[in-house]
């Protein structure tokens, strides 16, 4: 009898430790955009359409502590999403995703405090790469943004692959796989260099896919488990 209470009252732990979680997650991504609109606002020159969300980071930036704070929130919405989910989910498939999905968390972190020297997406700074005429964080920071952006989209695929797995969660499997379909699309259009003078837009909604459908999935997988508590 007592192991059975206890396994009640550590199942009970963790599907509250995992809506508290979630509900971070939520707000973390909140907060995040704010973030970005108001260090947008506040660095003059700025473009959101041509310009990454990293320029507002950057040395060069008027608005790069606002921006900081926004990479923290950033990452905190994947560790937070990605924990919710690992403690919720079962099977291989949605634990391998949770995992990836933290991990690029940690790695938003890293990218944040390794600021670019220059807006990345424009020409000027193009040509400051290709002279080496860099801080060494800015190389740091392209690096580590490639793989937590690769670790996102393949964690979106194992995520659906493990809801479709799994009976109580399985409608959502769909829409997570649309999903991520199409943050690797939005990610492939990014890396080709391909948008003209839309770099910044293109850049915008993959993150938006990318950080916002863990955060998404487990608010609404941790609300059905409170529903069926």
């Amino acid at each position: 009898m007592s192991t059975i209470t206890t396994t009640r009252t550590s199942t009970t732990s963790s599907s509250s430790a995992a809506r508290h979680l979630a509900k971070v997650s939520v707000g973390a991504a909140v907060t995040t955009a704010a973030a970005i609109v108001v260090a947008g606002l506040l660095d003059p020159g700025y473009s959101p359409r041509s310009e990454g969300i990293s320029a507002l980071a950057s040395v060069e930036s008027e608005s790069a502590s606002i921006m900081i704070f926004g990479f923290v929130t950033m990452a905190l919405t994947a560790v937070a999403g990605g924990s919710a989910l690992f403690l919720t989910l079962k099977g291989k498939a949605a634990r391998t995703g949770s995992v990836l999905v933290v991990v690029a968390g940690v790695l938003t972190l890293v990218a944040g405090f390794a600021r670019q020297s220059c807006s990345s997406l424009q020409q000027a700074c193009l040509d400051r790469e290709s002279a080496g005429a860099v801080a060494g964080s800015h190389v740091v920071h392209n690096l580590v943004s490639l793989v937590l952006f690769v670790l996102l989209v393949a964690g979106g695929f194992f995520l659906a692959a493990g809801l479709a797995r799994n009976a109580a969660n399985r409608r959502l499997a769909l829409g997570t796989r649309v999903a991520a379909f199409a943050a690797l699309g939005f990610m492939v259009w990014f890396g080709s260099a391909a948008y003209g003078s839309n770099g910044g837009l293109v850049e915008s909604v993959f993150i938006l896919l990318a950080f916002g459908t863990p955060a998404c999935v487990a608010a609404l997988v941790t609300s059905r488990e409170e529903e069926l508590a």
